[in-house]
């Protein structure tokens, strides 16, 4: 999910899939680098959330 100020938007990662005709094996096109492990945020979403929390000083539950 990516944050520009005042618009979420979400991010699609469409990952091609291959199966061998031969040996029936799925090959799958590995997913982009991410900032966390197995998470959706982007890292104009978690700069918001930490100037938001530390410039402006606003909870993180609001």
């Amino acid at each position: 999910m990516g944050y520009t100020p005042g618009v979420l938007h979400v991010e699609r990662h469409i990952r091609g899939k291959c199966v061998c005709d031969q040996c029936q094996t799925l090959i799958q096109v590995p997913m982009p680098a991410q900032i966390i492990d197995k998470g959706i945020p982007t890292v104009g979403l978690l700069a918001q959330v930490l100037i938001a929390k530390y410039t402006d000083h606003l909870l993180l539950y609001r």
